[in-house]
């Protein structure tokens, strides 16, 4: 079954991102990726009053987020890492996705 990302909230992509296996669903991954990176350049396009819209973004999230615990700062750290490394995957199959249909 296909998921339609199209609709989501940034919130709500971010959240899909967050959970997303990049490993099992590597298209899933790169689609809600590239959803994402648009939906938070347009978030910082509407709100250029803001340079750290993006920053202030990710701390909001981090509040809003329902928990089942109550995280210490190096849970939040340790997140924050997976996501980097995964986006840095993602970025890597989006540039071999790339080469491949050049």
């Amino acid at each position: 079954m296909e998921v339609d990302y199209l609709n989501y909230s940034l919130q709500e992509l971010h959240e899909a991102w967050m959970t997303i296996d990049d490993y099992a669903y590597p298209e899933r991954a790169i689609k809600v990726y590239q959803l994402l990176k648009n939906a938070e350049a347009k978030a910082t396009e509407d709100n250029s009053s803001s340079a750290s819209f993006t920053w202030v973004a990710s701390v909001l999230r981090n509040f809003s987020r329902p928990r089942l615990y109550d995280p210490s700062f190096s849970d939040i750290l340790l997140e924050e890492s997976s996501a980097t490394m995964k986006e840095q995957r993602v970025i890597k199959l989006i540039a071999k996705r790339e080469s491949i249909d050049h």
